[in-house]
C-alpha cells in the first residue's frame, strides 16, 4: 500500500478495522470540498423542492412568459384594464 501523506507510518500489527477506519478518515480529509458541494445541493433541493411544487394539482409548477394572454383568458389585444382585472381573478381563483 502506498504511503500518504500525513498519515502515520503503518505498523504490521494494526487490525483491518483500523485501517479501514483509517482510510476512511483519509479520504473525508481528501474530498471535503466535494462532499460539502454535493451536501449543499442536496439541502438546497429539500428546503426549496416545496416552492416549485404545486399540491393541488400533483405536479411541478411551470411558469412560462410565452403566452401570458391565453393564461388570463384574455386577447393580445386587450387594454391594460382589461390585463388587470384578468389578474385579479386568475389570482383570487388559483391563491396566487
Amino acid at each position: 500500500m502506498a504511503k500518504r501523506s500525513g498519515t502515520a507510518r503503518r505498523r504490521d500489527d494494526e487490525s483491518v478495522r483500523t485501517r479501514a477506519v483509517d482510510s476512511v478518515f483519509w479520504f473525508v480529509r481528501f474530498a471535503k470540498f466535494e462532499i460539502l458541494f454535493i451536501l449543499f445541493f442536496v439541502n438546497a433541493f429539500i428546503i426549496f423542492k416545496d416552492l416549485l411544487y404545486d399540491k393541488r394539482c400533483n405536479g411541478f409548477v411551470v411558469f412560462s412568459a410565452a403566452d401570458n394572454y391565453s393564461t388570463l383568458g384574455v386577447p393580445k389585444a386587450a387594454t391594460i384594464k382589461d390585463i388587470k382585472a384578468a389578474y385579479h381573478k386568475f389570482g383570487h381563483q388559483n391563491k396566487f
